[in-house]
């Protein structure tokens, strides 16, 4: 991520460089879980809530980009990585989605 940002923020320029990144994320069959937030009462995790403190998924990182919510890229990066997190915190390792987001990680950090 090689972007150079000015105290004032991330201009048009690096938003738009973000968003083209999302985009590369959309495209890959092992987004589908993580593109809305967690419907945790329609799929019956009631601990959801309790367990992940501050849920996260790409719609919500591109409603924040387009609300320059972003001050920094750091701000944008650590969001994308709390999609990962929250689904290897809440989800059991080498269950099918835990390994997803392991592999959106890598897609990711590639991207």
């Amino acid at each position: 991520y090689n972007m150079d940002i000015k105290p004032e923020g991330l201009t048009e320029a690096h938003k738009s460089k973000l968003k083209g990144l999302i985009a590369k994320l959309e495209k890959h069959p092992d987004i589908i879980h993580f593109l809305e937030p967690v419907n945790w009462k329609a799929l019956g995790l009631y601990d959801y809530p309790t367990i992940i403190k501050r849920p996260m998924d790409i719609s919500t990182v591109k409603k924040n980009l387009s609300k320059n919510k972003y001050k920094t890229l750091d701000t944008f990066l650590n969001d994308i990585d709390l999609i990962w997190k929250n689904c290897k915190t809440y989800n059991q390792i080498e269950s099918p989605i835990y390994e997803q987001a392991e592999m959106m990680e890598k897609v990711f950090e590639k991207a």
